[in-house]
């Protein structure tokens, strides 16, 4: 999901749009750390508080927030998973760091939205133990020998096994 940043008075269609550098990369696994697409989703920020072109609307032009349900009068809005956020409700629902601040990705897992550090140490697999042959979760410390990757624990002599 992309997340756009704009100033108020300037529409997702005027030319002057300020679009985060990260929007429109052409990169297919930015919102993905391993490249393949299981309901994540990238992140950026677009529209304004002022413009009539999103979801949130009130009706009487007025953007209202989908985290707070309060009305956007802030300079920049934020627009993630189709919907209009304040910079400061768009957070990581494991570190509640602000999600338009770290990047231009957002992880989505079940209804847990996550920043990508978080994503991974949940979600995400390093691989294998050479050992012991099972996972290696993504946040873990690993021993690595040549193209072999251990837990901690599995990593010994071969000789002496310490």
């Amino acid at each position: 999901m992309d997340i756009t940043k704009t100033e108020p008075n300037m529409g997702p269609n005027n030319p002057q749009s300020a679009q985060n550098p990260n929007n429109g990369n052409g990169n297919p696994n930015i919102g993905n750390p391993n490249g393949n697409n299981n309901g994540l989703t990238t992140v950026s920020a677009v529209g304004n508080a002022n413009s009539n072109a999103n979801n949130n609307n009130n009706g009487n032009g007025s953007q209202l927030c989908a985290g707070c349900g309060k009305h956007i009068q802030d300079r920049y809005l934020l627009r993630a998973l189709d919907m209009l956020w304040h910079e400061d409700c768009l957070k990581c629902g494991c570190c509640d760091c602000r999600l338009g601040e770290v990047g231009s990705t957002l992880y989505t897992k079940g209804n847990l939205m996550l920043c990508k550090r978080d994503y991974l140490r949940l979600f995400g697999n390093t691989g294998y133990c050479a050992a012991c042959s099972k996972v290696i979760p993504a946040f873990e410390m690993v021993m690595r020998a040549r193209t072999n990757v251990y837990h901690l624990e599995c990593f010994a002599c071969q000789q002496c096994n310490h």
